[in-house]
């Protein structure tokens, strides 16, 4: 087999895991299922606690470091999705991450509070506060 049947056939392999998996989707993590809004919740609960909470004096600042913490945890989601070290049996939709709501949400909004404490409450956070201030 020949580099471009080889990618072929792997394009092809690509497709048909995509059709199960949006079959699994439809049958165990669609709307009609409680595990459906708790990913959802995991998303959008943390952003609007966000939303409310942040200092919008250090918005630039905190939005950095959270967005620092998405792609930190992003990539390492990746590698271990990727290697089969785990994965999401629930996903809001088919097409997305099933990690989203953890990476995306909840993760970052976490340290992005813990960081706006530290700094308000003049705490140090170590090694990390002399990069970022």
């Amino acid at each position: 087999m020949n580099q471009q049947e080889h990618f072929v056939h792997i394009l092809s392999l690509k497709k048909e895991l995509e059709k199960t998996y949006i079959e699994y989707w439809q049958q165990f993590s669609s709307f009609s299922s409680w595990q459906f809004w708790v990913v959802l919740a995991m998303l959008l609960i943390p952003l609007i606690v966000l939303y409310f909470k942040i200092d919008r004096r250090k918005i630039f600042l905190l939005g950095f470091f959270g967005y620092s913490i998405h792609v930190l945890a992003a990539y390492t989601d990746a590698l271990g999705i990727r290697k089969s070290w785990w994965d999401y049996p629930y996903v809001a939709l088919p097409q997305l991450p099933g990690s989203i709501g953890i990476d995306a949400s909840l993760i970052p909004v976490y340290f992005i509070l813990l960081y706006q404490w530290c700094l308000n409450k003049d705490k140090s956070i170590g090694y990390m506060e002399h990069f970022l201030l």
